[in-house]
């Protein structure tokens, strides 16, 4: 029996495993290092956007910045020169130029004087034919009622 049993180990025998073919390894990036490098693209894009829109913005802005520099030196003018006519208005309507451009038409001072009445409907009608309506001749009794109360209110109501 014993020639049986080894032919059965011989028969069983297990084959020698055969070598395996070798693949190549290569190193692969890791994810973090795709994304760092996909997120680093993706800014220098956005900011290349952003200066390129900054470019365009600044192009469309010199024009206008120019035309405001214009109004504002012709607004420091217009300002000057409103000053200038302020000072004249008041030149000329001076008391002491009054009495000189008078006495050089012959005029001379009245020795009395009085006030006429006119009726507030006159008043009224002017204004609305020449669509002048003296601001601080409406507001200013107004003002003055205002100012009147207030007084009263302090003082107690007395005179």
């Amino acid at each position: 029996m014993a020639a049986p049993a080894r032919a059965l180990r011989t028969h069983h025998a297990v084959a020698a495993p055969r070598p395996a073919r070798r693949t190549t390894l290569v190193v692969v990036p890791s994810p973090t290092r795709r994304r760092a490098a996909s997120t680093a693209a993706l800014i220098v894009v956005l900011l290349t956007t952003l200066m390129l829109a900054s470019a365009v913005l600044s192009a469309n802005l010199a024009p206008r910045q120019v035309q405001i520099d214009r109004l504002d030196q012709q607004l420091r003018e217009e300002r000057e020169r409103y000053g200038l006519l302020r000072r004249e208005r008041a030149e000329l309507r001076s008391p002491e130029r009054l009495v000189t451009a008078a006495a050089a038409l012959g005029m001379i001072p009245a020795s009395e004087t009085s006030f006429m009445q006119i009726d507030p409907d006159v008043v009224a009608e002017v204004q609305r034919s020449t669509g002048v309506v003296d601001v601080a001749t409406i507001t200013g009794a107004e003002q003055e009622f205002d100012r009147i109360g207030s007084v009263k209110r302090t003082v107690g109501n007395e005179p």
